[in-house]
């Protein structure tokens, strides 16, 4: 494994250099933004421990049974985000680790919803959206499909799936490698803006107008209004890309130069997009 290690690493100093981590990947074109040089890491899960009386193995003094505390799993909350890692290491598709980690904690406290996820590579996926009810992709650089993975993809959106795509920090190649993959997956459907009165804008909260950062801003864009794309099919989205960066508000970045909405703004629309799935 010190050899994977050693890549990862690799990986990590040549984004933060501006440097290509693999032939086409975007960095080198207008509207890219570098990932963190050194992204932090999800912390580890409390451990959960509960009393229970049992005896130690062995007689110890005094010889009397003694109760000791037993690590006890706690019960998993189901499923609903799967974040979809990618060959080319956590710089390609982790370097927010805490994106839906943190966004799991704010429907929990925002409207007590009690949700789980987990990190599947794009061959585990399951085209049973009961599985994994919404996956998330989310990146600086370029990325590409192969022909089976986008059949794959087009499955598990039909049978009710949604994806959600999210340009970290804004990065213009990612968004651009979305918009060109869902065009591979359903040639027949245009992505389209979705507009205002759009029912993931109405799901939980009303998202009419939106607040930017000052970043938005300055590379040029100067609405109000929420700018997602969408795949639509029978009336229901099946796919969401997003202009600019969910993950500094949801993996929260105080810095009003990136090119995302505020903090408030990508909690919202993160509730948003969850209560559209669950309704729609």
């Amino acid at each position: 494994m010190k050899w994977m290690a050693f890549w990862c690493a690799a990986l990590l100093v040549a984004a933060a250099h501006g440097q290509m981590i693999f032939e086409g990947d975007g960095s080198n074109e207008p509207g890219f933004v570098p990932p963190p040089v050194k992204p932090k890491q999800p912390p580890p899960p409390p451990a959960q421990i509960a009393s229970g009386e049992s005896f130690i193995p062995y007689p110890g003094p005094p010889v009397v049974p003694q109760a000791r505390s037993e690590k006890k799993k706690p019960p998993q909350p189901p499923v609903m985000f799967t974040k979809i890692r990618s060959d080319r290491g956590t710089i390609d598709w982790a370097a927010r680790p805490n994106d839906l980690n943190n966004l799991l904690k704010a429907l929990k406290e925002m409207i007590n919803a009690h949700f789980s996820m987990d990190v599947k590579s794009f061959g585990e996926i399951s085209e049973d959206p009961e599985r994994n009810p919404i996956l998330y992709r989310t990146g600086h650089f370029h990325f590409f499909l192969n022909n089976g993975e986008r059949q794959k993809l087009r499955r598990y959106l039909l049978n009710g799936g949604m994806i959600i795509f999210n340009p970290g920090m804004g990065s213009k190649p990612f968004y651009d490698s979305a918009r060109r993959e869902l065009a591979a997956v359903f040639p027949e459907i245009p992505i389209q803006r979705l507009a205002s009165d759009h029912p993931i804008f109405h799901s939980y909260y009303d998202l009419d107008q939106i607040e930017y950062r000052r970043g938005v801003r300055e590379a040029g864009y100067h609405g109000t209004e929420p700018w997602l794309e969408g795949v639509t099919i029978n009336c229901r989205t099946v796919a969401v890309v997003s202009r600019w960066g969910m993950d500094i508000g949801w993996d929260a970045v105080d810095d009003d130069t990136l090119l995302g909405f505020t903090i408030e703004s990508a909690l919202k629309l993160g509730v948003n997009l969850l209560m559209y799935v669950v309704t729609h």
